[in-house]
């Protein structure tokens, strides 16, 4: 992870599967936000159902994206990328 840390900061992108990180944006399944568009990035562990599901403000009271984390290689180390990237109001204590 301190790698692709690094990598982002350096002003890459770093992938793991359909999914693509980098210090402007995030993509999915060939859509793309800018960060600052993303209002919300919530990880859910419910059962057996491991999902995040991302929200813009163009995309309102729908999801922009709901993203099947056991289909994204690394999965815990994407959620622990995720702490290192997103903008600060994104990043709250789980409820």
């Amino acid at each position: 992870m301190p790698d692709a840390v690094a990598r982002i900061k350096a002003g890459e992108t770093v992938t793991a599967g359909d999914l693509a990180f980098s210090s402007t944006h995030i993509s999915y399944q060939g859509k793309t936000a800018a960060w600052d568009e993303v209002t919300h990035v919530v990880i859910n562990i419910i059962n057996q159902f491991y999902t995040m599901v991302i929200r813009t403000s163009a995309s309102a009271w729908i999801n922009w994206a709901s993203v099947d984390m056991h289909k994204v290689p690394n999965c815990r180390a994407v959620e622990q990328l995720l702490t290192h990237i997103c903008p600060s109001h994104l990043l709250k204590p789980a409820e």
